[in-house]
């Protein structure tokens, strides 16, 4: 299981790196320098308020469903029409969530209008994860990481020709955000034409009973996405009401947490391969340790790599992507990359305690976590503006960060070996070392990071950090 891991991961990573950090910090980047930071905070904040109630339209659904196919995977054909009318009844009710609350808080015309279709985008998305998850739950972990590029593959292409062939003249917010609508309606179309042949004998037909089981079934992850989402994209939407240059605010805000969305985006494959994989495991009744420790070791190496870069060459980085430095910008880089080694532990950590079904534990640190994060923000927000979202973005993560490890270790004793430990805690060190090492030669930051991140895997390599021989093993395999 190990092995399949490792591969399926190689694979989803490379595939994934080639794609999606060319979208964030290319395409999107070249958008905002484009349409301005104002005009990208108006677009940000709204898109963070889209995601809040999206939780709606899946209502725990994929993860369940994930599990569910992972273990049965010849019940898929009985439960997928089933599963596609619910999710139809769910869309009406995220539409209407999300219009009353977007009354509530005031958006006036113009936001309404731009907010319906991203909410028609989060539409698309959630449809596109949907059939993601049979293919992944079938175990075609290969086609399933093709599928998770393939929408930003198709922006790339759209926004390339909208953003530098100018094929409409100067770019408008309102295309590049139909540009997604576009790429997302592809992807679905092309997701249910490779699940299609695993559909036989759909029955089209409304079935109550079994509507109302799942739906208790499955209203524990739905709870859980809704306080991820809130205390994760919260952040956006308070920063444009409670600052008073709020969509500038939010649009700077936006300039550095494109890093971490990039890096979430790796992170989060981590997740989607070990969630069945995890589910199959405990199915088997076999032991998840060691798959918990190399996966753990696999992502937050260079995450914490990821800090140290960002830390060092803070100033360097938000100058390539915003064309002028800011000190605030900068410091939110730093802060929020920070938390991204607490959110790799989560993605873990969080992952088993959902295929290992503790929903209820799992929701009451997201409740905890929600009010935390909000009370930070309503705190640090108004006092230092967006370095407060950024400090409690980091606070938050940590907190849940260390209650998911500490519920693994109390529950399985599946605690981190202390040799391992201690060659992290070595390696977290000789990643501040390095780049004072690297003073003195003279030469583009870039060319310093990669002489960074060649050090590191040196480092890896010496120290046996994540076990290069047993690595080995479990690819050459046969």
């Amino acid at each position: 299981m190990n092995r399949r891991f490792i591969i399926n991961l190689i694979f989803a990573v490379g595939i994934n790196l080639l794609i999606k950090p060319f979208w964030v910090l290319g395409v999107e980047r070249g958008v905002q320098n484009a349409i301005g930071p104002e005009a990208y905070g108006f677009y940000f904040s709204l898109f963070s308020f889209s995601f809040l109630f999206n939780v709606v339209l899946d209502f725990g659904i994929n993860n369940y469903n994930n599990t569910f196919i992972s273990k049965y995977p010849q019940l898929l054909s009985k439960k997928f029409a089933q599963l596609v009318m619910l999710k139809l009844m769910l869309l009406v009710v995220y539409l209407v969530v999300t219009i009353l609350a977007a009354f509530l808080v005031g958006y006036d015309a113009i936001q309404f209008k731009l907010l319906m279709v991203l909410c028609f985008n989060q539409i698309l998305s959630f449809a596109i994860t949907y059939l993601r998850t049979n293919i992944s739950g079938l175990q075609f972990f290969i086609t399933d990481s093709i599928l998770s590029v393939l929408d930003r593959l198709l922006m790339i292409l759209f926004c390339a020709l909208l953003l530098w062939g100018k094929v409409f003249g100067e770019l408008q917010l309102n295309w590049f955000v139909y540009s997604q609508t576009l790429s997302y309606s592809i992807t679905l179309i092309i997701c249910f034409f490779v699940l299609k042949p695993h559909l036989i004998s759909l029955k089209w037909k409304w079935n109550k009973a079994f509507t109302i089981h799942l739906l208790k079934k499955s209203y524990p992850y739905a709870v859980l996405g809704i306080l991820m989402g809130v205390y994760t994209k919260i952040d956006g939407v308070l920063i444009e009401r409670l600052l008073p240059q709020g969509k500038m605010a939010a649009g700077h805000y936006a300039s550095a947490y494109r890093l971490l969305d990039a890096a979430n985006m790796i992170a989060v494959l981590f997740a989607g391969l070990l969630l069945p994989i995890f589910s199959r495991l405990l199915q088997q009744k076999e032991s998840p340790k060691s798959l918990l420790q190399l996966s753990f070791t696999l992502i937050i190496t260079p995450a914490l790599l990821a800090v140290s870069v960002c830390y060092f060459y803070q100033h360097e980085i938000i100058l390539m992507l915003n064309k002028s430095g800011n000190p605030e910008i900068e410091k939110v880089l730093y802060i929020l990359m920070a938390s991204f080694v607490f959110t790799c532990t989560v993605y873990i950590y969080g992952t088993y305690l959902t295929a290992k079904g503790e929903l209820k534990i799992l929701n009451r640190v997201a409740l905890f976590a929600c009010i935390l994060n909000i009370v930070l923000n309503m705190f640090l927000i108004p006092l230092w503006g967006i370095i407060g979202a950024a400090i409690s973005s980091l606070i938050t993560q940590a907190v849940v960060a260390i209650s998911h490890y500490g519920i693994v270790h109390y529950q399985d004793k599946n605690k981190l070996e202390k040799s391992l430990v201690i060659k992290l805690i070595v390696f977290a060190l000789l990643q501040i070392i390095a780049p004072y090492l690297l003073l003195s030669i003279d030469c583009h930051f870039i060319v310093k990071i990669f002489l960074q991140m060649g050090f590191g895997i040196l480092a890896l390599i010496y120290s046996n950090v994540i076990g290069m021989q047993h690595l080995k093993k479990l690819i050459v395999r046969p």
